[in-house]
């Protein structure tokens, strides 16, 4: 079985994606794109025409010269214009678009999505609307166990988070400090230097927000009503907390990320994407972290989502939390109780390799299309 694979240049989709094609497949032939939505830079429209024209050379030479069964995607409508994915579809080759982010933005495949044979999703959310248009598999987001593995390094901090920086995730490791102060941050924009304005606004030019009224305006009303589209760009500036006082690590490249999160005897997942913890009005779903830690042998503690009770067992695999004063108590517990730690953590581990692998999750994209693996187990080894 031959596989083009057609991607960001984002490291995690070469980690966990390609690295898993490699497994399962004889050969993988990869295209890079520039960005699955990179209305940021303002000659956008320009380079995805561009970079658009070089994928459909690139990919006449490569099926001119070999077998090609699968073309396996990432991307948004903003690059697989409806045109693109024509021209595409004119090789009569398989064609699957995995969608990692369709819990907040799933409309970004709507147009593109009847020229895709199949299109997997990471969230059950909204799954309907991309289901009437083609066929549609639930595929939660998945570690690669043999790129992240446990570390046999010291534990030099009490407690660590992750990612990058909003109010709410100020507000949890701000209180998780007054359990511990052996307490540090990574990821972007935690530069208390910047004015909080500055580091939670994301500004885009005036053509994006043109795109997304003409195309993606009624069917997010009809899916989402007006609470959820224009709730979530409130900013939650009238909650009062005390500044996070902890360790900031800045910026945590992908090379250091198994290395560091070893070096925490609790990991912190904060999986609030918009609204305040706890809030009927607040919005919570999982994230690729939620694999990849597990996958390390890290104790890892989570904000509870509909389907984390179904991929880990609670206080067994992993830990849990809905609001800051159950995770409080519950930092508070396993620091005085480490033994517990080490034994939950391991079988996170093992929960993540029978169940949680990329090789899993493609396993099932082959069996919907009648395809199959040039390996005889989908299990990581």
């Amino acid at each position: 079985m031959n596989v083009v694979t057609i991607l960001c240049n984002d490291f995690w989709m070469k980690n966990h994606l390609i690295k898993t094609w490699e497994h399962m497949a004889n050969q993988v032939f990869n295209f890079f794109y520039p960005g699955m939505a990179g209305w940021h830079r303002g000659d956008w429209l320009t380079i995805r025409q561009a970079e658009g024209q070089r994928l459909l050379e690139w990919l006449d030479k490569i099926i001119a010269n070999h077998s090609v069964d699968l073309i396996f995607c990432i991307g948004y409508d903003d690059f697989f214009t409806p045109d693109l994915c024509k021209k595409i579809k004119q090789h009569n080759i398989p064609l699957v678009n995995y969608h990692p982010d369709s819990d907040t933005q799933w409309y970004r495949c709507l147009r593109s999505a009847s020229y895709f044979d199949l299109i997997g999703v990471a969230y059950k959310d909204y799954l309907k609307e991309l289901a009437a248009l083609t066929e549609v598999v639930y595929l939660p987001m998945a570690a690669n166990c043999q790129e992240y593995f446990p570390q046999p390094v010291e534990k030099v901090f009490d407690v660590m988070f992750v990612g990058g920086y909003s109010l709410e995730r100020e507000r949890v490791m701000s209180a998780v400090g007054d359990v511990t102060p052996n307490v540090i941050v990574y990821g972007q924009r935690w530069d208390k230097s910047i004015p909080v304005k500055d580091r939670i606004t994301v500004k885009y030019p005036v053509e994006k927000y043109i795109n997304d009224f003409v195309y993606y305006l009624w069917p997010r009303l009809k899916a989402e009503g007006t609470n959820r589209i224009f709730k979530r760009r409130e900013v939650n500036s009238s909650l009062n907390f005390n500044p996070y006082c902890g360790q900031v690590g800045g910026y945590l490249s992908d090379d250091d990320f198994v290395a560091t999160i070893s070096q925490a005897k609790i990991v912190i997942g904060i999986n609030q994407r918009f609204g305040v913890i706890g809030s009927k009005e607040g919005y919570v779903s999982g994230r690729l972290r939620d694999f990849e830690i597990p996958a390390c042998g890290a104790f890892y503690m989570a904000q509870r989502y509909p389907e984390l009770d179904i991929y880990y067992r609670e206080g067994d695999e992993i830990e849990m939390w809905s609001s800051i004063a159950e995770l409080k108590a519950k930092v508070d517990y396993y620091l005085r109780h480490e033994q517990e730690i080490l034994k939950i953590a391991k079988r996170a581990r093992e929960k993540v390799l029978r169940d949680h692998t990329w090789e899993h999750r493609f396993s099932l994209i082959l069996k919907r299309l009648g395809l199959k693996s040039c390996v005889d187990s989908c299990l990581a080894p």
